[in-house]
């Protein structure tokens, strides 16, 4: 027993030598950020290259779990660079352009063949743009319904609320820190859309020395010093609203009956959705969040179109379409953490 446990005293300071050690290099590896690219993909408009980098899953304790980002990045067929020659690329003098997707919860919009619009506008400007999976989402390591349904069951429901508890703005924000030092680049130009346009205050508040510009579409959180700011915000919204339901009547007046139906026959019994929800009256006017996008009161009107069959019941046409746009199973994040 005396030599063992003269054993057991000479190997624990070794022990405790070797796990320093390891936080030590964890904590620098973070730093690093670690970044695999695959190869280029190109269409007849444009060319993209696929990053992943390694973060932290917590900030504040950067050894204990990474995570990956997935980063897409776009630019004209001729700005792609010889094989093999993307490592000795100067960034200093290209114009980067990060767009911050609205949601929380959803993937970065994937390029196609057509893609034109404001990404077709940001290459022509000489901009190369990257299309950032936030934490959470797409092909970053993503938390999926099923995945937190499984942690819940497995470890807890306060252990799921903590782990959630990372993925907040405030983390999308040193993610993309994280990325711009990795790929060498000074500074650039962020582009939020909806909960996108959250992110880029948070980024003008916590890194403002990384930004060349920050344009914002329709993503402005409050700026008073209120404890319920929210509540005036959407005092002022309230009108919009109704604009917007006057706008939609007019254009379908068919809808005023139809609509009231829909409402009358949930009210009566709500009704069970194609992937197992339900829904109420209430949930039904949710759908009036398609009233501020483009062809928003046509994609309402063709689902109130098919509300019924003909045995009076609602359609499962109607049902799969509402739940297309109410329905949060694919885009968790968006029920729990919505404006964080």
């Amino acid at each position: 027993l005396t030599r063992v446990n003269h054993k057991v005293k000479s190997v624990v300071p070794q022990v405790g030598r070797v796990w320093r050690h390891y936080k030590t290099t964890r904590a620098r590896a973070h730093a690093a950020s670690a970044t695999h690219c695959t190869m280029w993909t190109s269409f007849p408009n444009l060319a993209t290259f696929d990053h992943t980098f390694q973060v932290p899953l917590d900030y504040a304790n950067p050894a204990e779990r990474n995570i990956s980002i997935f980063v897409r990045e776009l630019r004209k067929p001729s700005d792609k660079p010889e094989a093999g020659a993307e490592a000795d690329e100067k960034k200093s003098d290209k114009k980067y352009l990060v767009y911050l997707q609205g949601g929380p919860g959803h993937r970065a919009g994937r390029p196609t063949e057509g893609s034109g619009g404001w990404i077709g506008a940001a290459l022509d400007a000489g901009f190369r743009v990257l299309l950032l999976d936030q934490r959470g989402t797409g092909l970053s390591t993503r938390a999926s319904t099923g995945m937190l349904t499984r942690m819940a069951k497995r470890d807890g429901a306060t252990a799921t609320a903590d782990y959630l508890s990372n993925f907040r703005a405030d983390n999308i924000v040193r993610d993309c820190e994280e990325i711009r030092k990795s790929l060498g680049i000074e500074k650039w130009t962020l582009l939020g859309q909806s909960f996108g346009g959250f992110c880029s205050v948070q980024y003008l508040s916590q890194a403002p020395d990384a930004l060349q510009e920050a344009l914002l579409t329709g993503g402005l959180p409050p700026l008073v010093a209120e404890s319920n700011a929210a509540d005036g915000t959407y005092r002022a919204l309230f009108p919009h609203v109704r604009a917007q339901n006057a706008k939609f009547y007019k254009r379908f007046p068919g809808d005023v009956a139809a609509v009231k139906r829909i409402v009358e026959r949930l009210l009566e019994s709500p009704a069970k959705l194609p992937m197992g929800g339900t829904l109420t009256a209430r949930g039904f006017q949710c759908l009036g969040i398609m009233f501020g996008l483009l062809s928003g009161f046509e994609t309402v009107h063709y689902i109130i179109e098919d509300a019924f069959d003909a045995d009076g019941e609602l359609s499962h046409e109607f049902l799969a379409g509402v739940e297309r746009i109410v329905g949060c199973s694919e885009a968790p994040l968006y029920l729990l953490l919505h404006e964080s």
